[in-house]
Order: structure tokens, then C-alpha cells, then sequence
């Protein structure tokens, strides 16, 4: 297997300032953890070079060496974008593209991406063998986005839909294909499936703690990720006074950025819990984050529409309870009161007691957490790598044959 040279199509921009590259998207790091496996990986993603000052992304600057090589394509921004640049992307990049793929053995296309279009068509004209991992539906982000409204939401939704056959095509002619969540595999009911999530954390990035007891006077509440509108933070908001009615002095930490940023604090002014609830800004994967892990209670992940969220794994490595929506891949990986606490969508009411009863059952508490550092053992980056290199050395092994 490490003889093999494989090539991986992903979308997610990767941005250049000076010597540096940085990303918002943190799937270069685990493609660097499979480069072990082969002899070159070659990523393909849209390179775009800034002149700013301040880049608030991840540096992925050391992801790249000679086993794991970046090989830049035409940037673009959101779909319409890509189809307004059609015929100048589609040119520039076949001929990178192209170049490349003519000499690796092997295909990883990532889903959805626009470039995979292209990259299918290469494969089959040049009798490559394709994995597929597929991580996301576009039509799930759309609905659940308020990005779209009227006939730009009819518009986007038809694209997704013409997309979601040339994708479902592209898993059936797959060798083999990863799934992030079962629903999505139960969708496209591929033949050689696999359920399957990629994982940042290394062994050494499990820290163990002991479980605090938890009082009334002050329970230190986290969410780590994006501010947008499908990870309901509203109603994380929105379950503060509900909290504070019930006598809990309760803080809550939003690690991110985003577009619902403004409108998040100005509900926190219009709630009157202002004082509760601080926005850090977003702070990079790694040393810093980790203390503001450490420095928390309890984690809270409300989303409305999810994949299976990397942010749950960093807290249960860091020690921290969780409650989840029980949306998307959510369930995947939570088991509710085992491993953490599973609520409905869009209740500030079940926020607030899933966090009450937690901090009054110190019993529950500990047991959950000494659950989540078995799981994240269980699941760790060079296990997960290694998950996926196996399975698709025995295909490729029985393609061999």
C-alpha cells in the first residue's frame, strides 16, 4: 500500500498568506495522518492568496511535505460562483488535474465537492480506480441554511438535487466509499460501505481529569464552531434566563466566528443575559483551545442540521460532559446517557434541563465522561487513519486479483 500515489479532490479553500497556508476546513490534517499509509498523497483544493494581516484560520502550513503535496486549483466562491467561472474553471483545471491523476494509482474524492465532477471524468477516461467519501448533503444545507430564500432557494435546491444523482453515480462505480453518518449511507445505499469518521485527536491530546462536583454558583458552559444559523445557538441563548429563573449562575463561552454573530449578541442584549454569555472569537485548533476546553463544565452543541461535529471529540478528550441534538450524525457517536445527553432540536427548555441534570447528578456526570475518554480512545487519529487505509488495501487487493 505505500507503494500507491493517490490523489484526494477536495473544495474547501485553502488561503496563502507569505510563506503560510491556512484553512477553515481541518480534513488536510487528516489526509496528512493517512499519508503514512501511501507513498504520495497529492490534494487537490482551491488555493487563494491573500495580502491580510490577520487571518483568523487554522495553519495547516506543516500538513504539507513530500508525502502529502498540495496541488492548487481555481478558486471560487459558493456554487453559483463556480457555474458563473464554468468554462475558465473547468479548462484551468483539467489541465492540473489532469497532469496529476494520469500518474496515481488511486482516486479519493470527497462529497460533495464541484471539483468531483471533473475528477470522475478523468478517472474513468484514464481507468483510475475512486473511493468516495462522502460527508455532507448539499440539500440538507440548503434547507436547513437561511443563506437562500424565494427562487434562489428553488434554484439552489434544484442544483442539489441534479447533483445528488451525479454523485449517488459516482459512489456506485466507487471501489469503495466512507460515509460520516449512517443516514447518509442509508441514503445513497452504496454497495462496499463503510460508516466511518475522521478523528484530529492523537493519544497524546487526551486529557485526563477529575470529574469537578458542580454548583449553582457557577457552571461554565462551551460551544466551539462556526456561528451560522443550522447550529441553533439561539436557543442555547435562549435557555440562559430559563437557567438563571432556576437559580444557576451560568456562563457561556461561543468559540467562533461567523454571519449570526451580531445577530447572537444583540439577542443576549434583547434576553437581558448579556453579562452570561462571551464571545471569544475564534481561536485555532491546538495549545489555546485546549485551555479554554479545560477551563469549562459542560459542552453544548445545538444544532438543527449536522454532519458528525470533530468539536465532540476535542471535548470528550478534554474531560467535558456533553449534550447534543439528537440531528444528523449527532447519534452516531453520542449514546444518550452513556457517553452524553441527547436532546431535541430547537428547545431552550431541554438545554436547560439536560444542564440541570447534570450538575445535580455528579454520578451521571462522571460516568459520562469516563465514557467519552473510552470512545475518543477507541476512535483517535491514527486509529481512524488506519481504519481506512486497511479496508481500502483489501479492495484494492481484490481489485488486483
Amino acid at each position: 500500500m505505500q507503494r500507491i500515489k493517490c490523489l484526494v479532490i477536495a473544495d474547501k479553500p485553502i488561503w496563502k498568506l507569505n510563506a503560510k497556508l491556512y484553512s477553515r476546513d481541518t480534513f488536510p490534517i487528516f489526509i496528512s495522518n493517512l499519508s503514512f499509509y501511501f507513498q504520495t498523497i497529492y490534494y487537490c483544493a482551491p488555493l487563494v492568496e491573500t495580502s491580510s494581516a490577520q487571518i483568523s484560520f487554522l495553519d495547516i502550513s506543516s500538513v504539507f511535505n513530500n508525502k502529502c503535496r498540495l496541488i492548487k486549483t481555481v478558486p471560487y466562491k459558493g456554487v453559483l460562483d463556480y457555474y458563473r467561472k464554468f468554462l475558465f474553471i473547468f479548462v484551468q483545471n483539467f489541465i492540473t488535474v489532469k497532469r496529476v491523476l494520469k500518474n496515481c494509482d488511486l482516486i479519493i474524492i470527497r462529497i460533495p465537492t464541484m471539483n468531483s465532477f471533473l475528477v470522475y471524468l478523468l478517472a474513468m477516461m484514464y481507468n483510475k480506480p475512486i473511493v468516495t467519501y462522502v460527508v455532507g448533503s448539499e440539500i440538507d444545507i440548503i434547507r436547513f441554511s437561511s443563506k437562500y430564500s424565494g427562487f434562489l432557494r428553488f434554484t439552489a435546491l434544484l442544483i442539489a438535487d441534479i447533483h445528488f444523482l451525479f454523485y449517488r453515480k459516482m459512489v456506485k462505480r466507487s471501489l469503495v466509499s466512507f460515509f460520516l453518518s449512517r443516514k447518509l449511507m442509508e441514503r445513497f445505499r452504496a454497495r462496499n460501505a463503510y460508516f466511518i469518521f475522521t478523528s484530529l485527536i492523537k493519544r497524546k491530546d487526551i486529557i485526563i481529569r477529575t470529574p469537578s462536583y458542580l454548583e449553582k454558583r457557577g457552571v461554565n458552559i462551551l460551544y466551539v464552531g462556526r456561528l451560522t444559523h443550522e447550529k441553533g445557538l439561539k436557543y442555547l441563548i435562549q435557555a440562559v434566563p430559563i437557567l438563571i429563573d432556576r437559580g444557576f449562575n451560568v456562563k457561556i463561552s461561543l468559540c467562533g466566528d461567523g454571519p449570526e454573530c451580531k445577530k447572537l449578541q444583540r439577542l443576549s442584549r434583547d434576553l437581558g443575559c448579556e453579562s452570561n454569555i462571551e464571545f471569544l472569537g475564534f481561536i485555532p485548533w491546538g495549545k489555546e483551545l485546549d485551555k479554554i476546553y479545560l477551563q469549562h463544565d459542560i459542552f453544548v452543541l445545538p444544532s438543527v442540521s449536522e454532519g458528525i461535529p470533530k468539536v465532540l471529540l476535542e471535548a470528550m478528550a478534554k474531560g467535558l460532559p456533553i449534550i447534543a441534538t439528537n440531528v444528523g450524525g449527532i447519534p452516531d457517536i453520542i449514546k444518550d446517557t452513556e457517553n452524553g445527553i441527547l436532546i431535541s432540536p430547537k428547545s431552550p427548555a431541554d438545554i436547560a434541563r439536560a444542564v440541570e441534570f447534570l450538575v445535580r447528578n455528579d454520578d451521571v456526570r462522571g460516568r459520562i465522561i469516563n465514557n467519552s475518554y473510552n470512545f475518543v480512545r477507541e476512535h483517535t487519529a491514527e486509529t481512524q487513519a488506519r481504519k481506512i487505509a486497511n479496508i481500502i488495501n483489501q479492495h484494492t487487493i481484490l481489485l488486483t486479483k
